[in-house]
């Protein structure tokens, strides 16, 4: 994998600094900050029995700046959102105007398939080029995790879910297509999910703003009702 010379390292920073940077982000607009901070405090006291989980606490997550969208049908906009300004955040050598949702959508049109929002979103950013990925495994989903983690970019989820879904928790809501970031995998098995209409204006009864936790299970099976079980697809 690349360096991570470039990666903001939050369990390095002073307790003035992790203020000022919680700080910023809350700013900046609706950050995860009850995830971020619990999940790094969690590392930072738990540092050497995490080790022996993995060479780097960090390899599998890129927390993700969680915006809601602003109509019940304007998802992918707000996903171009969460993936720019989360760009914008971790890496302070570029500097990125994040567009209106509205412009967005003019842009991309109603319902737009994933390659238009790859593409509209390398037209704004060079820190890294996303592309569409197939994947059948775990391992190989946690392969692109792990990218995004060292680029700071997050990953990019497209989905439906149906009733059925919903009755069997796989999904918190029922949705016939649907764009949100995929956060990555934590130290317990959890895959956390910013989720653009996971909030309480939308779901009444979300237990967190902005964010959800799911199994690679629930993940998988809502990505292949939108492609085809072997040929579930992402973005990184």
């Amino acid at each position: 994998f690349v360096s991570k010379a470039n990666k903001m390292k939050i369990e390095d920073l002073s307790d003035s600094e992790l203020e000022e940077l919680f700080g910023k982000a809350k700013s900046v607009t609706t950050y995860s900050n009850e995830f971020i901070e619990s999940a790094k405090i969690f590392e930072k006291s738990n540092r050497n029995s995490l080790s022996a989980l993995s060479t780097d606490p960090d390899e599998f997550m890129c927390y993700v700046n969680c915006i809601m969208q602003e109509t019940s049908v304007w998802c992918a906009a707000a996903t171009v959102q969460q993936t720019l300004s989360t760009i914008d955040f971790y890496h302070s050598d570029i500097s990125i105007t994040l567009p209106s949702q509205q412009s967005i959508m003019n842009t991309l049109g109603s319902g737009p398939a994933l390659q238009p929002i790859i593409d509209y979103i390398n037209n704004r950013q060079s820190v890294n080029e996303y592309i569409k990925y197939h994947y059948a495994y775990e391992s190989d989903l946690l392969y692109c995790l792990s990218y995004a983690s060292d680029h700071s970019s997050p990953t990019i989820l497209h989905m439906n879910a149906n009733s059925a879904n919903v009755n069997n928790n796989i999904w918190p809501y029922y949705t016939n297509g649907h764009y949100t970031n995929l956060d990555g995998k934590t130290y317990d098995g959890r895959w956390v999910v910013s989720d653009p209409y996971y909030y309480e204006h939308y779901i009444p009864n979300a237990e967190h703003e902005g964010f959800h936790f799911r199994t690679y299970e629930h993940i998988a099976t809502v990505n292949g009702n939108k492609y085809g079980s072997d040929n579930k697809t992402i973005a990184y």
